[in-house]
This record gives structure tokens, C-alpha cells and sequence, in this order.
């Protein structure tokens, strides 16, 4: 039997020919859309995870950090001696894709009150990172010296954070941005880095 030619003299085989085309171009998309559907499906646990990101805590839990970065570290009450830095953890909460994570340890630093707390508390509460700049240890405050002294290369700073001319090194101690709300003191807490004579933030 001679196969259906369409030509401009017999529509019907045209027609057939239409009707086959149409239905493999179908089949041809049904397929691809099948062929989507589970690689979308199984997309979406990775993409919800971006949106939870977005979420500030369990409700009812109040957030340590807030929209600008500072961290909720200690009340004014505590910082009763004027002059004389005092040692602080800095924990802040943690929040991944899944799980919520509170007051998590992240660095420290040095407190001291300046003055009385007045209507703009700021100026009036010193925040300094404990990282010396040189390497990146730890220093101590010496009560004794009123100075803070890192132990690994022997740098030195006022209790202003100025190093001392033969200290090694290249900057003075890294100041915090402060602020004071209900009583409570907040710090921008962040990382600089070291062996530099800019105040280099580590992102």
C-alpha cells in the first residue's frame, strides 16, 4: 500500500500528516515536563532554606544583634568603676537554614566607662577589641600600668588604646563603635585585620 504524500491535491493525507506532527511535538513536551517536575521538587528543600535565612529568631526570643550589626553585650549597671576596662565575652545568635542557635560565642573585647551616662550614653562607654594588631593575640590590661600589654611580641597601649612608640605593633588597638539603649550597651563587633597599618575589616 502506497504511503499517505501530502500535496496541495489531497488534503487528507495533509490533514494526517498535521495530526501526527501535533501529536509527537505532545508527546515531546508532556516528557519534558515530567522530565522537570522532580528536578524542581527536589530543588525546592535547597531554596527554602534562603528564606528562612531571612528569619530573626523563634518568636518570643528577643535578637542579641541588631538590623545594623551591634550586639547586645552587658547593662550600663555593670560597668560601676569609672576608667577601668573590663574583660567581656561577645556572644551573638545564630540562625542557619535550619536551626537556632543562642548567644554564640564570636569574640571579645574591653568596656570602660569615660564619665556618667548622659541622654547620648555613647561618648561615655569605650569598647576596644582584645586582638592586638599586630599578629592577633589576646592582650591583657594591667591594672597596675592602667595599659593594655599583649604577651606574644611585647606591644603596649594606653588605656586610650594609643601603642606605645616601641611597640611592634603597626596601629593602635582596634575601637568598637558603641551604643546605649534601655540600659543596655551595644557594640558593632567586628574583626580587622592584622600586620596592617589601616583598620581593615575581615568581611
Amino acid at each position: 500500500m502506497r504511503s499517505c504524500q501530502p500535496t496541495n491535491s489531497s488534503p487528507c493525507c495533509s490533514q494526517t500528516h498535521r495530526r501526527g506532527f501535533m501529536t509527537k511535538m505532545l508527546a515531546i513536551s508532556i516528557g519534558g515536563i515530567l522530565t522537570l517536575f522532580p528536578f524542581a521538587v527536589g530543588l525546592l528543600p535547597f531554596l527554602d532554606p534562603l528564606k528562612k535565612k531571612k528569619k530573626r529568631g523563634p518568636t518570643g526570643v528577643t535578637p542579641s544583634m541588631d538590623a545594623d550589626g551591634f550586639i547586645r553585650v552587658t547593662s550600663v549597671d555593670t560597668l560601676t568603676a569609672p576608667n577601668l576596662p573590663t574583660f567581656f565575652k561577645v556572644r551573638a545568635d545564630h540562625i542557619d537554614a535550619w536551626n537556632y542557635f543562642a548567644e554564640i560565642p564570636v569574640g571579645s573585647i574591653y568596656l570602660y566607662r569615660t564619665g556618667d551616662i548622659g541622654k547620648d550614653g555613647t561618648k561615655a562607654i569605650v569598647a576596644f577589641s582584645t586582638t592586638c594588631p599586630h599578629a592577633g593575640c589576646a592582650v591583657d590590661f594591667k591594672r597596675g600600668t592602667k595599659s593594655f600589654d599583649c604577651p606574644c611580641h611585647n606591644s603596649s597601649f594606653t588605656i586610650q588604646g594609643k601603642r606605645s612608640d616601641a611597640s611592634p605593633s603597626p596601629r593602635d588597638l582596634d575601637r568598637l563603635e558603641t551604643k546605649i539603649e534601655q540600659n543596655a550597651i551595644w557594640v558593632k563587633f567586628q574583626k580587622f585585620r592584622a600586620g596592617i597599618s589601616e583598620k581593615a575589616v575581615i568581611a
